[in-house]
């Protein structure tokens, strides 16, 4: 999903509608680390705990990704796929604490609405407000971000 996501980032920035952008890279779920760069080597690992620490509650975060992963990787502690980079809490844990952390967060997912029944999508989106990376969720999901409070 690098180039729909770039151009969205291109877009936003050059529209002046970033103030300011922190980007960081996970494969399936977000665990203790996530990532500086694209390669997501070990060198450019941050833990998501420090980045929570840097970032107030007032940025607004968005995660880009499919939702669907083996439901182990979300829910198991060690359920990374990837058995070098395991962590003892689950990725549901962290994807919690990241939605009660932002005032504002969303979930922008490349497949349309009708993959979202996986049940580890489910459960992501009870967390997270979900909108499909188009034109049309991508308006939607700002609104929910920069829009007025109810």
């Amino acid at each position: 999903y690098y180039e729909p996501v770039s151009q969205l980032l291109t877009a936003l920035h050059e529209d002046h509608s970033l103030r300011d952008f922190q980007p960081y890279y996970f494969h399936n779920c977000i665990y203790d680390h996530v990532y500086s760069s694209a390669r997501m080597l070990r060198a450019d690992a941050v833990p998501t705990g420090d980045v929570l620490r840097k970032l107030d509650n007032h940025w607004k975060a968005v995660i880009v990704g499919d939702a669907a992963m083996h439901p182990a990787e979300l829910l198991q502690p060690d359920g990374n796929i990837d058995p070098r980079r395991t962590s003892s809490t689950a990725g549901v844990t962290w994807l919690q604490r990241i939605a009660s952390h932002f005032e504002r967060s969303a979930w922008l997912n490349p497949e349309g609405p009708a993959y979202w029944e996986a049940d580890t999508c489910r459960i992501i989106r009870r967390l997270f407000p979900m909108f499909h990376l188009s034109v049309d969720g991508l308006t939607q999901a700002l609104r929910a971000l920069v829009g007025a409070r109810v």
